[in-house]
């Protein structure tokens, strides 16, 4: 991907220390970076890109996130997934959030397949004038088998 320019990064809401040693253990070809209180969420969010959930954090009503075994420590809250795929023009090529509820298992399922993605961002960079919107409802998405992966990197 970085030979076509892209450059790839992960944001979480856990510290740095543990996100270094994650990133070690897992051999990461891309940068985690810690963001406890949301700024790249919250910047994305005011320029119009990108607005994914916070669940949970000191001010939460939700019941399940207050008694949520792990987010119920996140004093901020922890962002929900969101995909955002941009040009270094700023030209929007992709973007997804989940909201998290029952049906997709509060926010652990029904996440794009990396490669659907990369699909797209491709067509749309091989034709930089196409304004065809993406049909979400038909991008292939990972199952409850995706829990697996979220629950090995926490």
């Amino acid at each position: 991907m970085k030979a076509k320019g892209v450059e790839l990064f992960a944001v979480c809401a856990q510290p740095q220390g543990p996100v270094d040693e994650m990133m070690s253990n897992y051999n990461l070809r891309y940068t985690c970076y810690s963001d406890i209180t949301h700024v790249l969420r919250n910047h994305l969010a005011e320029k119009d890109y990108i607005t994914p959930y916070i669940s949970g954090g000191e001010d939460s009503t939700e019941t399940f996130y207050k008694l949520h075994p792990t987010i119920k420590n996140y004093k901020y809250g922890v962002v929900q997934p969101g995909v955002l795929c941009i040009t270094k023009e700023r030209k929007v090529l992709f973007t997804w959030i989940i909201e998290p509820g029952a049906k997709n298992i509060g926010g652990a399922s029904g996440r794009p397949i990396p490669a659907s993605i990369w699909e797209v961002v491709q067509t749309k960079l091989a034709d930089p004038n196409t304004d065809i919107p993406v049909d979400y409802d038909n991008i292939p998405r990972h199952g409850s088998l995706s829990i697996c992966c979220c629950c090995n990197i926490l």
